[in-house]
């Protein structure tokens, strides 16, 4: 983890209980060990993603959406907005019609780390009304050591990595154990995996996602790793001096082997 012997880790985290309270017309489920950091979050700003951006070393983030890195008792957390993303982003922008958009994500991160999967956990979800519509927030646990697995794999120096099988070996078993929990992750790209610095691979950005309601069709898991491969190819496109198709073989055999070889019981949501 982190060199800051004083932050919390994940594990730390996840076994603490949830809470759901309101504080001025925002609603809010989080970890109960953030229950005084937001309250006086929600008391002196409309939003966290505020009173978190004022705190000292804290730092935005690259990307499309809104995004703030800091520190909240001690809990190295990410803060974003939600907003759509898509053709009619530009219209619908951050309202919503249900609450569903921001508290599903949460439960999914819950489901997944109960079943051994790792993705970094989802603190809080928090949600307010605007008008008709509502808009929200989401804090995560921030894995500061890692690396998406585009830049691991597609460093800038063009150099291949040599732990490349590792972590391509690691994203095949993780989604072979998404697929055995009947999971489809909405955006299934390479960017949305990080690689630690144990090489232990996790999947991020649970926006759009919700829980498995019906076992899986072979298609729909072939559909959803061909989404991956894609995502690979097209990073790699022009990349010189690194074998693309390399890490696409060897994703596709790694996968196949472990749906083969998945005798493992899941945890149902609920």
């Amino acid at each position: 983890m982190t060199n800051d012997a004083r932050l919390r880790n994940s594990d730390e985290i996840t076994g603490d209980e949830r809470i759901t309270f309101s504080l001025d017309g925002c609603h809010i489920t989080a970890y109960s060990m953030l229950k005084e950091w937001l309250q006086d979050a929600y008391g002196s700003h409309q939003w966290a993603y505020d009173h978190l951006e004022k705190q000292e070393g804290t730092r935005r983030l690259r990307g499309r959406k809104p995004v703030v890195a800091g520190e909240a008792r001690s809990i190295p957390l990410l803060i974003k907005e939600i907003h759509h993303g898509g053709l009619t982003a530009k219209i619908t922008k951050d309202l919503f019609i249900t609450p569903r958009r921001f508290t599903d994500p949460m439960k999914v991160a819950d489901f997944l780390i109960k079943n051994g999967i790792y993705t970094p956990p989802i603190i809080f979800a928090a949600w307010r009304r605007a008008g008709l519509f509502v808009k929200g927030e989401s804090g995560v646990y921030y894995h500061r050591e890692g690396t998406d697995a585009a830049d691991y794999l597609f460093p800038a120096s063009g150099e291949i990595p040599s732990k490349w099988r590792e972590a391509v070996a690691g994203i095949a078993h993780l989604v072979a154990d998404l697929h055995h929990l009947d999971f489809l992750h909405p955006d299934l790209n390479l960017m949305n995996f990080l690689v630690d610095s144990d090489l232990r691979v996790h999947v991020v950005d649970l926006d759009k996602s919700s829980l498995p309601s019906k076992p899986l069709t072979l298609l729909k898991k072939e559909r959803n790793l061909n989404r991956l491969v894609r995502s690979i190819r097209k990073i790699g496109s022009g990349r010189d001096g690194i074998d693309t198709e390399g890490y696409v073989k060897l994703l596709k055999k790694e996968y196949q082997e472990a749906n083969a070889s998945d005798t493992r019981k899941k945890h149902l949501p609920g």
